[in-house]
């Protein structure tokens, strides 16, 4: 399995946040075919916190994926936050730095803290649309949807959606004064 294109984050980037912790052996410093987690499984975690990056970025209306040449901010704080969110992954998959005593904050669990933090200060930034990336042409995928009475392509206006009141229903009355 190999990291999908359309995603930001690296092996080598998961590595250089996590690789300190033991993983079957002492010195283990890379994932491999024997580690726990496996290579393919770090690529899978890479992927799924991508395809989060990517449902935020399309929903708020940007250019999915993110160009390295022609948006390298966003690129980079993209790649920042995906191997953050992976590495959180991770975190959860390796027993030993998952589990905590009861009444006790494991510093695994201070490390997840921080890198999960790193992801979703990314996601606010994508939800407030102030992410220095390019948008995509038609906007926001949620752009076209309209509530109430609109004007159509021709300029009429469409009838309403509702045509009572909120609080106007059978049997109901009035309660101020006519």
């Amino acid at each position: 399995m190999a990291v999908d294109g359309d995603s930001y984050g690296t092996v080598a980037g998961v590595e250089a946040l996590v690789g300190d912790i033991p993983i079957n052996t002492s010195t283990a410093r890379t994932f491999s075919t024997t580690t726990t987690p496996t290579t393919a499984q770090v690529e899978g975690f890479i992927d799924d916190v991508a395809d989060e990056i990517n449902s935020a970025l399309t929903n708020a209306g940007y250019t999915v994926p993110i160009v390295v040449g022609t948006d390298p901010y966003g690129f980079g704080f993209a790649k920042r936050a995906n191997d953050a969110g992976a590495a959180a992954m991770v975190l959860d998959s390796v027993p030993n730095e998952s589990w905590a005593m009861p009444n006790e904050e494991a510093p695994a669990q201070t490390r997840k803290g921080h890198l999960d933090g790193v992801l979703r200060r990314f996601l606010k930034v994508v939800k407030d649309e102030t992410l220095a990336a390019s948008k995509a042409s038609g906007g926001s995928q949620l752009g076209d949807l309209t509530i109430g009475s609109e004007k159509d392509s021709s300029g009429n206006t469409n009838l309403p959606m509702f045509t009572r009141g909120m609080s106007s229903y059978p049997g109901s009355r009035s309660l101020t004064k006519e």
